[in-house]
């Protein structure tokens, strides 16, 4: 596992001064973590859901970056933010909000 951190943590100083947007975070730095460090791979929807649904508010659907999967059911939920993002209260609703969802509460049960 410290060579997977270790080529995650490569991959930062490579890539820091060229994110701009979170969508650069997800890709060059989340994908990696999520494949060399945790071992599942990205591209398979047997083992991680881009975009998973938590469940449904009266604004609209509310997506989490990645769920990874173990037998057909959410094992973990990624929220990703553009890399320097400070992180803050909304930030923390919005993953209690994804951790409370029924949606993943009955998926996950």
């Amino acid at each position: 596992m410290f060579d997977a951190v270790e080529q995650v943590k490569k991959r930062y100083f490579e890539c820091r001064d060229k994110i701009v947007a979170k969508e650069n975070t997800m890709y060059s730095l989340i994908d990696l973590f999520i494949r060399t460090v945790l071992g599942y791979e990205v591209s398979s929807l047997n083992e991680v859901i881009t975009q998973f649904t938590t469940g449904f508010s009266t604004k609209k659907d509310f997506f989490v970056d990645y769920a990874i999967i173990q037998n057909d059911r959410p094992i973990m939920l990624i929220e990703a933010k553009k890399l320097y993002t400070r992180l803050n209260a909304s930030n923390e609703e919005q993953l209690l909000y994804y951790f409370n969802s029924s949606v993943f509460l009955s998926h996950a049960s």
